[in-house]
């Protein structure tokens, strides 16, 4: 699903939710411990060392986890840059020559909100159900992740102050 962004402002803020199914009648059968929580954490702070998005703020509870992260609108990355990233991002021995096909369209993906969230959630998942005696099949989370853009600077101040963990 494609994001509006605000094409005003140079920086976006936007509070992300990402929520695993309903804990409804005690239902603890997707709730996080801490090696959960740990993991998901390095996770997002490993991604965020490949894209361009900064999260600056996160807090992840056993259901559930709220994430602001800041987004600029346009792409600062030099080519060298993009290819370093890459490298890291594929686990690759040697960075790659910038000009090719894969890296040009890795660099068009390195701004994006969307495509940040669902790497966060597709590689989480797949560890998270490896974690069990009886591996577990399927995706984890719910459908979509919820972004609310944080138009002021109430409405950043809000998100910050209602967390736990900032960076």
């Amino acid at each position: 699903m494609k994001r509006q962004y605000d094409l005003e402002s140079d920086v976006v803020f936007y509070h992300v939710i990402i929520k695993v199914p309903d804990n409804t009648l005690g239902n603890s059968a997707y709730a996080f411990d801490h090696k959960h929580k740990t993991y998901l954490r390095d996770l997002l702070f490993w991604l965020e060392s490949i894209y361009e998005l900064e999260v600056i703020n996160y807090c992840i509870m056993s259901t559930h986890a709220h994430f602001v992260i800041r987004r600029e609108r346009e792409s600062k990355l030099s080519s060298k840059e993009v290819s370093y990233r890459y490298k890291k991002y594929k686990s690759l021995k040697e960075i790659p020559d910038a000009r090719t096909c894969e890296v040009r369209k890795f660099a068009k993906r390195l701004n994006d909100l969307g495509d940040f969230m669902g790497n966060l959630q597709k590689r989480f998942t797949a560890w998270y159900n490896q974690q069990f005696d009886k591996h577990r099949r399927g995706q984890l989370f719910n459908h979509c992740y919820k972004a609310i853009q944080l138009k002021n600077g109430k409405a950043l101040l809000r998100c910050w102050v209602s967390s736990y963990e900032t960076r």
